[in-house]
């Protein structure tokens, strides 16, 4: 824009152009060297235009500029005083706009700011609380750390009964079992001759009903835990309590019936061709590997050969039906999703297993501290082993798409491998009693575990960061 000002001794109009404040021209009406003056700048003039409140008749506006062309012959009639401080009025700041009577002065409006980009991140506890597994096991790691009595052991149990007793219950319980052609009869026949109905320590009798509730408070305890998990809306509680309830009585179901088919094929051989012949053949190997299992006079090698593709194998895929039935539905499932669907599927696995254990070798034999160990860190011990397998059908689908049951079932063991092997291990360091060995295998469950989500938490933290970013960058460039 053309900077207007005038000659200080002939008071001419004259104009320059842009850019060229500070430089001395000769004015062409007296020939006198005039420097060219600097112009008010941008922001002079935009802060009177930005008051908001009307301005009254009365107040003065910013003098106008002429930028008519230069007039050598300009006859003003002002006297040459005048002339100088019109002229310098021009440059001065414009002059302020009066503040009507009731009126309010505005501030100009600042530049618009981008707002802050907030996170929907959980709070920093959620993403550790399974952590907590690790107190769970910790019952485990007493029992198993405790050094072992033979005075602990059922036979010596019921040897000091025998001894503390009367000598007639000691007759009839010699009876009982030199009568008895069924040892498993005769046993159960001991506990209603005793008067108590139990071994000397036991912490129940044999007909208590009492685990029942032990069950009912792991199930709380478990399904508190579970809910927590499933805040800010990664599952629905509701259906996480369904699938748990569906794995604690049909899954349990599924398996004992399994094994009671795998039990049935011992013996028998057939010979063909068809494909339920080489499924005949799967299912008595299974039936071979519990057997294997269960002999004590196994060695290593062969009982964990055992424990892994029989034991563990049954158990697992039981537990990862509502999985594997959720991956089939073709629906969208975050890992922290399946990974809960994995943790109530094993914890009604667990609590279930719980029950049938102390209703059959508990009750009436053992002491108070086994109930704790069988319904809180067995069953942290299977949500670890199966809330793994969940996050890695989560993450891994095309493992599991595939056409025949053969291929089915292979991609199966590559899912579930990690977790059938360490139950298996778990399982013969028992039976070998190697418990410091057994429980280093449960806090490896847990390290397998914690590794996989912390993973998993690290990509999300990278994916919000990312998209952060993007937001910010977008809105700064509409505000731009």
């Amino acid at each position: 824009m053309p900077i207007a000002f005038r000659c200080e001794s002939c008071q001419v109009k004259l104009k320059a152009p842009d850019g060229s404040s500070g430089r001395s021209i000769a004015c062409p009406g007296c020939k006198t060297r005039v420097t060219i003056p600097t112009p008010p700048s941008e922001d002079e003039v935009a802060a009177a235009l930005l008051l908001d409140s009307p301005i009254s008749e009365d107040t003065p506006s910013a003098p106008e500029v002429n930028t008519s062309e230069p007039d050598c012959y300009d006859s003003d009639p002002l006297s040459k005083t005048e002339r100088k401080n019109t002229l310098l009025k021009q440059f001065e700041d414009p002059p302020q706009a009066k503040i009507p009577v009731g009126g309010q002065l505005h501030a100009p409006p600042s530049k618009p700011k981008v707002s802050p980009v907030k996170s929907n991140d959980p709070p920093g506890w959620f993403r550790h609380l399974h952590w907590l597994l690790i107190a769970a096991l910790i019952p485990l790691a007493f029992s198993l750390l405790r050094k072992p009595s033979e005075a602990d052991e059922p036979i010596p149990r019921l040897l000091r009964t025998l001894e503390n007793s009367n000598p007639e219950v000691e007759h009839r319980i010699t009876a009982a079992l030199e009568s008895s052609n069924d040892p498993e009869a005769a046993f159960e026949r001991i506990f209603e001759i005793l008067p108590q109905h139990k071994f000397d320590g036991a912490f129940l009798p044999r007909n208590s009903k009492l685990h029942w509730l032990f069950a009912g408070l792991s199930a709380t305890v478990f399904l508190i835990f579970i809910y927590s998990l499933s805040l800010f809306g990664t599952a629905d509680p509701k259906r996480l309590l369904w699938i748990g309830l569906f794995t604690g009585t049909v899954g349990v179901l599924m398996l004992f019936l399994f094994q009671y088919i795998a039990d049935a094929t011992y013996g028998v051989t057939l010979i063909g061709r068809s494909v339920l012949i080489i499924f005949f053949y799967i299912v008595k190997f299974i039936g071979f590997s519990y057997r294997a299992a269960t002999d004590p006079d196994n060695g290593f090698l062969l009982s964990f050969v055992g424990f892994t593709l029989g034991v563990g194998f049954c158990e697992e895929v039981c537990k990862a039906v509502p999985l594997l039935f959720k991956h089939s539905q073709q629906e969208s499932q975050s890992w922290r999703n399946a990974f809960l669907w994995g943790m109530a599927s094993s914890a009604g696995f667990g609590i279930s297993e719980a029950v049938v254990y102390a209703g059959g070798q508990y009750n009436g034999i053992s002491s108070s501290g086994i109930y704790l160990v069988r319904f809180i860190s067995c069953v942290a011990l299977h949500a670890l082993w199966t809330g793994s397998a969940a996050i890695t059908i989560q993450q891994k689908p095309d493992w599991v798409n595939t056409d025949g049951w053969f291929e089915y079932g292979a991609s199966l063991f590559r899912i579930l491998a990690i977790p059938i092997v360490l139950h298996g291990l778990y399982d013969t360091f028992l039976k070998k009693d190697m418990n410091a060995l057994a429980l280093l295998t449960a806090l490896a469950s847990f390290g397998y575990l914690a590794f996989q989500l912390s993973r998993l938490q690290g990509e999300d933290d990278r994916n919000r960061t990312d998209a952060m970013l993007r937001d910010y960058q977008r809105k700064k460039k509409a505000m731009a």
